[in-house]
């Protein structure tokens, strides 16, 4: 009531209103019970509006000083009373009282928010008159939620350029506040707030107000002082413990050369009165993050400082140099993770667990919350000669460090995709940047009798299937077509060393791996192989001197055998039908290179691809595809000499009719007449068979034989005419009339309109004895409408051809009629 009174006396005489304000202010502090009290000046700052507390310099009866005088005076009275509170009532209580004191902090932040709103104080006024004293109520509060919540609002309330002015002041009062404190997320407000501000200032094209005071730090790969000098300025507290009390028998000083920077903490007493370790990882995460905004592209050096800083504090905060809480080692993935991939924080791919349950009151907006430029996001190759990356990844006990590698990985991959079309490159095309990829990832190629990937391994299965972890192996097969520059013949030699440090990385990694990462590094190869041609575009190879050829045969040569060995691992493993293809992509990519051992290595080659086809694959539905896969190889060859070529020919022959099934026979058969007639494709015309290199020019290794091929072609006829089952028989008719149009179209003399004619009338015969209702059946009279199709056609466009063929009408026109 008598607060009612005065301020009514105060707006009806204002002449008054320093001394009313100062009465009713003194009459206060009659109530000193710590609920009443502080409800009673809450009242007392509400009736004190902006139209009595002037912020104005020349106001006669109340100065913008006496104002903030004041506030202050009643913010400290509120403080008080606010502490009190947690000695009131029994002990058991406690927690009730703590809970009840939090609900009512917005009562005393309020004195600050008013203070805030002055739009008369200038930064002198606020750094010599407002703020010393505010911080002096907070350190002597000695409590420990007014200091939390106390902090973090003259972090939110106030502007940055007043923050830029006190930074050493709020600084060194964090050193000062109460042990469990929980400093991270005030320093972490204070770094974001100065980050935001110093972008919004870039965005407008002002200059930067941030001049700090610069310690005395090492030189740091920094071209942007103002920035070093921030982030400079937020490491101190890191590296000084909270409290000095001289007490020997346990302050111990450790000193740590981190980047020439000598780190000093107490490793008893750090968790009582420093950052724990979680607090360390969260706050260089909000140091690299500011780095990348401010920086951009010039950012990494900082960033492996920070790594490299982080890895050395959070290893003195573990008592037994390991990460065994999950919490912490999550902390430290979104570290490691941060140069990598920043904006995967944003989407949510990495679980924030010990971040929100730290905060008190309302963060300020983080720099986190905006989107990291693209330049500002380091490069794999960056990432993997960072020396402050290893050492904080080598923290991570297995199973986080598998998390890791496995980000690496992922991110390496999703840079190549995007990169393709830019100027910079994130392929691996050096010989360290590779050694750090495998050091970093040999956690996902250890061997299963590896004791400590055994352990890893039960920990494994329990969360993951086993379709994951094939997913992670393609994964690192997928970093394999990473190797090397663009394009390939930039640097043969260069490409073949990472290959072979490659294959010497993945070899110990046991049956799992080399199944699946060897034909990606095998493709590679290859792809190294017509590199090689590209080489002879300038200089052919009889252009070359004895010297020259020497060289560049034995260069080769080193290749070839460095792809039988990754095949003959394969093989080792009995991955037959993957080794057979990898035997057939290398017989071509070597009859693509001229050099001395060509005709006998292709040969060697293909013969071995013929073995594994004839002696190792046994399964009936793979060894048919696999020898006519082989087909398709010989029909590409066009350097192999004429007595290899007929002797593979042979071979090919000889295998399809040693098949089990007469079906398969029948149609390996049939396509072994290929061999014995070499076609170029014509325009508008699908060839046959797969021809991965046109010529214009017949090969010497195969030439036409029409004898050789009506051979072939009577033969699968036979075969054919065997098979019991009607559908299949059907079926295989089809097929050989239509290889017979295929030749004959070709120009092969040897298959005239009387043998097509022949074939015609046989299939036309068992089509009409057949089933319709069969839906196998259903199928071959759709196909076999289609090849009448086809034969008209050709007869009305070639007239030369298929003129004496008689062709019947189509089954839906007879089903029809």
């Amino acid at each position: 009531m008598l607060i009612t009174v005065g301020i009514v006396n105060i707006k009806c005489n204002p002449s008054l209103k320093r001394e009313l304000i100062t009465d009713l202010t003194e009459m206060c502090r009659g109530v000193q019970h710590p609920l009443r009290g502080l409800f009673l000046r809450s009242y007392l700052l509400q009736c004190l509006d902006a139209s009595i507390l002037s912020d104005s310099l020349d106001d006669p009866y109340c100065s913008l000083e006496e104002s903030v005088s004041f506030i202050l005076t009643n913010f400290s009275e509120m403080n008080k009373l606010w502490v009190r509170m947690q000695h009131q009532g029994h002990s058991r209580n406690k927690q009730a009282r703590e809970m009840e004191r939090k609900d009512l902090r917005l009562l005393v932040g309020t004195n600050l928010t008013r203070i805030a709103q002055f739009e008369s104080i200038t930064v002198d006024f606020y750094k010599t008159k407002v703020l010393p004293v505010i911080l002096g109520q907070i350190v002597a509060s000695q409590d420990i939620i007014a200091q939390e919540y106390l902090m973090d609002i003259i972090v939110q309330v106030f502007p940055e350029n007043f923050h830029i002015a006190t930074f050493d002041q709020l600084m060194n009062t964090l050193t000062l506040l109460e042990p469990k404190v929980l400093v991270c997320p005030l320093l972490c407000n204070i770094i974001n707030r100065l980050g935001s501000y110093e972008l919004q200032s870039r965005k407008k094209n002002e200059a930067s107000t941030i001049q700090l005071n610069t310690l005395n730090w090492p030189n740091i790969v920094c071209d942007d002082s103002e920035g070093k000098n921030l982030l400079e300025e937020s490491l101190e507290l890191l590296l000084n413990p909270r409290h000095n009390e001289a007490e020997p028998n346990i302050a111990i000083s450790l000193a740590v050369e981190v980047a020439q920077l000598l780190l000093r903490t107490r490793r008893e007493q750090v968790s009582a009165f420093g950052l724990t370790a979680i607090d360390v990882a969260i706050v260089y995460q909000t140091l690299i993050n500011l780095s990348q905004h401010l920086l951009g592209q010039k950012c990494c050096s900082l960033i492996n400082y920070f790594l490299s800083s982080s890895a050395v504090l959070i290893s003195l905060l573990l008592h037994d140099g390991a990460v065994n809480d999950n919490f912490l080692a999550n902390e430290i993935l979104l570290l490691l993770n941060q140069p990598l991939d920043p904006n995967s924080l944003l989407s949510g791919d990495f679980s924030q667990l010990s971040r929100s349950p730290r905060n008190n009151s309302g963060f300020s907006k983080t720099l986190v919350s905006q989107k990291v430029p693209n330049e500002a996001i380091c490069t794999i190759q960056q990432i993997l000669e960072m020396e402050g990356f290893r050492k904080l990844s080598n923290l991570l006990d297995p199973l986080y460090l598998r998390r890791m590698a496995k980000h690496v990985i992922y991110s390496a991959l999703e840079q190549n995709h995007y990169d393709q079309n830019s100027e910079t490159s994130s392929r691996l095309s050096s010989e360290a940047v590779l050694k750090g990829l495998f050091g970093i990832i040999q956690i996902l190629i250890k061997p299963a009798d590896d004791l400590s990937y055994r352990s890893l391994a039960n920990r494994v299965t329990k969360n993951e299937s086993s379709e994951e972890i094939l997913e992670e192996l393609n994964a690192l097969a997928g970093v394999i077509h990473l190797i090397g520059p663009e394009p390939r013949h930039k640097d043969v030699d260069l490409t073949f060393k990472l290959l072979k440090l490659a294959y010497d990385s993945l070899l110990p990694g046991g049956q799992a791996v080399i199944k699946i990462c060897f034909p990606a590094l095998i493709f590679e190869t290859v792809v190294l192989l017509k590199a090689y041609r590209n080489l002879l575009k300038d200089k052919s190879y009889e252009e070359m001197s004895t010297e020259e050829k020497q060289e560049w045969d034995q260069k080769v040569y080193v290749t070839v055998d460095f792809c039988h060995k990754l095949i003959s691992q394969l093989i080792t493993f009995d991955s037959l039908e993957t080794a057979l293809r990898c035997y057939l992509d290398c017989t071509l990519a070597i009859d693509m290179v001229d050099f001395n051992k060509r005709d006998s290595l292709t040969y060697e080659f293909l013969s071995q691809a013929i073995y594994l086809c004839e002696e190792r694959i046994r399964d009936a539905k793979a060894q048919p595809n696999a020898l006519l896969s082989i087909i398709a190889c010989l029909l590409d060859l066009r350097n192999l000499k004429a007595d290899d070529h007929a002797t593979l020919r042979l071979q090919c022959t000889r295998s399809a009719n040693r098949l089990l099934r007469r079906s398969d026979q029948t149609k390996l058969v049939a396509n072994c007449a290929l061999m014995h007639w070499h076609s170029t494709p014509r325009e508008n015309d699908a060839p046959f068979v797969l021809i991965l290199e046109e010529s214009k020019d017949k090969p010497e290794c195969c030439q036409a034989n029409g004898t050789e091929v009506v051979k072939c072609l009577d033969r699968a006829r036979d075969l054919a005419q065997d098979c019991m089952d009607t559908n299949v028989r059907v079926q295989l008719f089809i097929d050989l009339l239509n290889i017979n149009s295929r030749f004959r179209t070709d120009g092969c003399s040897e298959v005239t309109d009387e043998r097509l004619q022949n074939l015609l009338d046989t299939v036309d015969t068992l089509m009409q004895n057949a089933d319709l209702r069969d839906k196998q059946m259903c199928f071959n009279a759709t196909y076999y409408d289609n090849t009448l199709a086809y034969l008209r056609n050709k007869k009305v466009a070639e007239k030369r051809i298929f003129s004496g063929l008689k062709i019947p009408i189509d089954m839906a026109q007879r089903e029809a009629s």
